[in-house]
C-alpha cells in the first residue's frame, strides 16, 4: 500500500500462486522427456515443490542426478521408496546437494562464478578461475547441467546464472576468507 501511495498507476501488481498438481508434473515430465510419472513420483514432487516451478525442476534433476529414478518406457518411477530418499525439504538445500555432487574443478569455477557476478565475461572467467585450459568444458558442463546459460558470444562470450537462487548458494559455499581473496582477484 506504501508504495502505491509513493507511485500511484506505475506499476500493476501480479499475484502469482503456486502452479497445479498438473503443472508442476508436467514441468517434471517435460524435463524427463516422458508421457507420465509414476504415482509415487508425482506426489514426491507435488508434496515437495509446493508449486514452485524453480524446485519442481532442481528436484526432478537431483533425482535424475542421485540415480533415483528409473525409466520404464515413456513413464518414470522412482528406484527406491520415497521414505529412503534423502530430499532437503527446500529449494536452497536441494541446490546445494546439487553442487555438493560436482566434481571439486565443476563446483571451484562455479564459486568464482558466484562472485565475479550475475554476468559472466570468459575473459574475466578464465583470468580468475585458474581453470588451465579446461574452462570451455567446464563451461559446457554446467550449462548441460542446467547452473549457467550463455547470453552472448561476441565480443566476448558471457554467461548468466540460471537463476539467481543458484549463484547465492554457491556463493554461500565460500568461506569469507576465500570470498575476499576472489573479491580481490576478480576486482
Amino acid at each position: 500500500e506504501k508504495i502505491q501511495e509513493l507511485y500511484p498507476r506505475r506499476f500493476t501488481s501480479i499475484n502469482l500462486g503456486p502452479l497445479s498438481g498438473q503443472a508442476s508434473a508436467g514441468i517434471a515430465m517435460n524435463l524427463l522427456k516422458a508421457d507420465s510419472l509414476s504415482t509415487e513420483l508425482r506426489k514426491l514432487v507435488l508434496e515437495k515443490a509446493e508449486g514452485v516451478p524453480l524446485f519442481v525442476e532442481e528436484l526432478t534433476r537431483s533425482l535424475v542426478e542421485q540415480g533415483a529414478l528409473t525409466r520404464q518406457g515413456v513413464s518414470w518411477r522412482l528406484s527406491v521408496s520415497a521414505d529412503e530418499l534423502k530430499v532437503p525439504d527446500t529449494l536452497q538445500g536441494i541446490i546445494l546437494a546439487r553442487l555438493d555432487r560436482l566434481d571439486d574443478p565443476l563446483r571451484r569455477v562455479l564459486q568464482v562464478a558466484s562472485v565475479v557476478g550475475p554476468i559472466l565475461p570468459y575473459s574475466v572467467l578464465a583470468k580468475v578461475s585458474g581453470a588451465n585450459g579446461q574452462l570451455s568444458s567446464q563451461l559446457r558442463d554446467l550449462q548441460r547441467l542446467d547452473f549457467l546459460r550463455e547470453s552472448r558470444r561476441r565480443p566476448d562470450t558471457e554467461y548468466v546464472f540460471k537463476h539467481a537462487l543458484i549463484r547465492d548458494v554457491a556463493y554461500s559455499t565460500l568461506l569469507v576468507r576465500q570470498r575476499k581473496q576472489l573479491h580481490r582477484r576478480v576486482g
